[in-house]
């Protein structure tokens, strides 16, 4: 049987088994919307044949196009064209993709392509790997973001479960330990994203300040 533990399954992020199967037979697994923390089960048919993949949660958001024009520039993504489907963008490295306005403004940043330097690889969302086997979360070919391995070594030990590392100046590859601060579960910080959002980008440079006064009750301070 398959193992389905720490998979992306759309929206959702598969935890742990339940240990129980539904009344087809098929195994059910915990999982968690990765944007708002709702939880919810899956099963293994579910998973394997790719459904019941969004949570809902950023409709609102996946539906807007504010902010995005042409000649726009989105890391690797530029966008060229117009869809019924979304924004159709460039990549540097020449593949085309359409992409809708929530993939552009809060995760792609490229096509795809795996830009490989020094045994480490940036994904489609932006986030760079590395290889470290063995690591709780790396993948079965060894590797872990970045940003979790640099982050336990700050706190000088391992993120706890729900615990979100959150990049202060938006750029996810960014994982100098000064640029990285932990949230105790993704709502606050998916809260403090709406703050951004719905106020100025400037609060990026007082975000120490607005967090102390936000969130007093954020389990670090860093």
């Amino acid at each position: 049987m398959k193992n389905y533990t720490n998979k992306r399954h759309g929206d959702y992020h598969v935890t742990t088994k339940t240990g129980e199967n539904n009344d087809q037979g098929y195994r059910i697994w915990n999982a968690y919307c990765v944007y708002c923390s709702k939880r919810i089960t899956l099963t293994t048919q579910q998973i394997s044949m790719n459904r019941h993949l969004r949570c809902g949660c950023w409709e609102n958001d996946k539906n807007t196009t504010e902010g995005i024009a042409l000649m726009d520039t989105f890391g690797k993504l530029t966008v060229s064209n117009t869809s019924k489907d979304g924004f159709v963008c460039t990549c540097e490295c020449g593949e085309t993709v359409t992409c809708t306005a929530y993939d552009l403004l809060y995760h792609m940043r490229s096509c795809g392509c795996a830009i490989v330097k020094d045994g480490s690889y940036i994904d489609g969302d932006g986030y760079r790997y590395i290889r470290k086997p063995g690591h709780p979360r790396a993948s079965q070919h060894g590797y872990v973001r970045e940003h979790i391995v640099v982050m336990e070594d700050k706190l000088g030990r391992s993120l706890r479960e729900g615990e979100v590392v959150h990049h202060i100046n938006g750029i996810k590859d960014d994982n100098r330990p000064e640029n990285l601060w932990v949230f105790d579960n993704n709502t606050l910080h998916m809260r403090f994203h709406h703050l951004l959002k719905n106020q100025n980008k400037e609060l990026l440079t007082e975000f120490p300040v607005i967090m102390k006064e936000e969130y007093p009750d954020v389990m670090e301070v860093l």
